[in-house]
């Protein structure tokens, strides 16, 4: 699997994001892929020297600041960017693994592990639920319609699949204009949540 976190300074204490990933250990078989703004890359590659060890590979993936939308826009760009380095079904990955059915998570890093192996449980959910579009948790909007929020774990494919993507507009966050195309194929977690068991939990003041 591969996990994407963006990287955006003033977000969360990624120090503290890298320093909860080590304690829970190594995560064989997985994939690090971090996402950020140029301005922000340096520490984003320090992030990624905090973290590397723990994954068979990993990379840092480096945006242009986009020119709309301010903090929506730039939390557009970096979902639009992972999205983008998601394999293919039927195709291969970035970093050539063998395996390319393999899900991408984006994690939300104010949200932290809570349990060795935590990428191997939220993989194995997956699997065992035939290998849904997405998985993850949502509220529901004025019009009870599911709004996904925190980490999603998403299916191969989906860069292709999406007619909205390529028009995610810079000033509307992606989490409420894409909440169609996901929120109607989405498979809840109890691997991801707040739930007993979870092994990727939200921050508790939330």
């Amino acid at each position: 699997m591969i996990v994407s976190v963006p990287f955006f300074p003033g977000l969360t204490d990624y120090d503290k994001v890298a320093a909860t990933l080590v304690k829970q250990g190594d995560c064989p078989g997985h994939e690090l892929l971090v996402i950020v703004q140029r301005p922000d890359e340096d520490a984003a590659i320090a992030f990624d020297e905090q973290t590397r060890h723990l994954f068979d590979r990993s990379r840092v993936k480096t945006i242009e600041v986009p020119a709309e939308g301010g903090l929506t826009g730039v939390s557009n760009e970096l979902f639009r960017a992972a999205v983008r380095a998601l394999p293919e079904a039927s195709g291969g990955s970035w970093s050539g693994e063998r395996n390319p059915n393999l899900p991408m998570l984006y994690l939300d890093p104010t949200w932290r592990a809570s349990a060795t192996g935590w990428l191997d449980t939220i993989q194995s959910e997956y699997f065992a639920a035939g290998t849904p579009a997405f998985t993850g948790c949502w509220t529901k909007n004025a019009a009870g319609e599911k709004v996904p929020f925190g980490p999603l774990l998403m299916a191969p494919g989906y860069s292709s699949g999406s007619s909205l993507l390529v028009h995610l507009p810079p000033h509307r966050h992606w989490r409420s204009y894409l909440r169609y195309e996901i929120g109607t194929r989405i498979s809840a977690s109890r691997a991801i949540g707040a739930v007993k068991g979870a092994v990727l939990r939200p921050p508790l003041n939330k």
